[in-house]
């Protein structure tokens, strides 16, 4: 069987890893691959060699932009050339653009729904029902049953939507004190990290008021903040404001997370409208907001807090960085947690049976 993965970039991001993933362990069970992109970047060193990475346009996608559409054709060309058996798309304009050529190329289409679509995809959500890349989709894969359920609160048939958690890579690189010492980090200190695209909606607002009253509470704490974006400026103003440039420190977009996550000790994703951050489950307990996908990584598996307000994240980062004990409990829970429900090595066979299912629905 050849899949093609159809993604926008190979810069770093959660849906990127996403596909990176699939794409490797799916290779290593000697399945063929070729990973279809527009924006080369750090990932592409991840990429494992098995994978036939194929650039086939340039420049972020637009959904204004003629040029976008027009690579649609230029995915037909690759699609029969290749013979591809089936293509996942991963972000919104990849699944667009992947609609019309596996339409053209009589090839099934499976996307990723990695988010809620009511709420980070309204026009998708509105029109869902009618649009010809909805009708063009064969199914839909969700990493969460809630967001599998949002999917159906906008009309897609359950039949059409695979639930498979199973896509995330996690390496235990056995580093912990060699990266605490890059990093500065003295003996005996405690190390809070979170890791995303620095955007709002995503809770990284409170981290400055968060950091400085835990700071008052725990001796010789730290924060890392990795990853980038358009809220890194405020960030960093609200810090120096707050006169704790010295326990907050801004890493930018990494590929070697695993590393970090190994070095610290508790994660912080301070909301619960969003999910993420679930790798982190892989090393460290995490202290999160409430959210319906957080019940599921978080609360099932027992792997770190849910939070309601701000005085709750300061309370659950004091209790475990100042408890080794229960932090090392969590850690543990939610270290099974992940190798048992999240590891992709697990669902990589799982999606296998599923493009099986989908081609051969797709030839009836």
């Amino acid at each position: 069987m050849k899949i093609g993965m159809l993604c926008y970039g190979l810069n770093v991001g959660g849906v990127q890893r996403v596909a990176v993933n699939l794409s490797n362990a799916l290779a290593e069970l000697g399945e063929e691959v070729v990973f279809l992109y527009r924006v080369d970047g750090p990932l592409r060193k991840v990429l494992s060699p098995r994978v036939n990475a194929i650039q086939y346009a340039t420049g972020y996608p637009n959904y204004r932009d003629i040029k976008t559409w027009l690579t649609a054709f230029r995915l037909v060309r690759i699609l029969k050339k290749l013979h591809v058996d089936i293509v996942h798309s991963y972000d919104v304009v990849s699944w667009a653009v992947g609609s019309i050529a596996c339409r053209l190329a009589n090839v099934p289409h499976v996307r990723t729904q990695p988010n809620f679509v009511r709420t980070y995809e309204r026009l998708n959500a509105r029109t869902l029902r009618w649009s010809p890349f909805g009708k063009w989709t064969d199914a839909f894969h969700a990493i969460f049953n809630a967001t599998g359920l949002d999917l159906v609160r906008v009309g897609v048939p359950p039949s059409k939507i695979f639930i498979e958690p199973g896509v995330l890579k996690s390496h235990y690189v056995g580093c912990r004190e060699t990266t605490r010492n890059e990093l500065s980090v003295e003996r005996g200190a405690k190390v809070v990290i979170t890791v995303g695209r620095l955007v709002t909606g995503k809770g990284f607002e409170l981290i400055p008021q968060i950091a400085s009253l835990v700071a008052a509470k725990v001796p010789k704490v730290y924060f890392w903040i990795v990853g980038d974006g358009p809220l890194r400026a405020w960030l960093e103003e609200s810090v120096s404001n707050a006169c704790i440039e010295g326990l907050v420190r801004f890493l930018g977009e990494r590929i070697d997370v695993d590393r970090l996550y190994e070095a610290a000790d508790v994660g912080l994703f301070p909301t619960g409208s969003h999910a993420g951050m679930v790798e982190a489950i892989a090393h460290v307990p995490l202290v999160t907001g409430r959210g319906e996908c957080q019940s599921e990584y978080i609360v099932a598996g027992n792997a770190g807090i849910v939070c309601e307000n701000i005085q709750d994240y300061i309370d659950a980062l004091v209790l475990l960085l100042n408890n080794d004990d229960i932090c090392e409990r969590y850690k543990e829970n939610a270290r099974r947690w992940f190798n048992s429900k999240y590891a992709v090595e697990a669902g990589a066979p799982r999606f296998v049976e599923f493009y099986k299912r989908v081609i051969m629905q797709h030839k009836m």
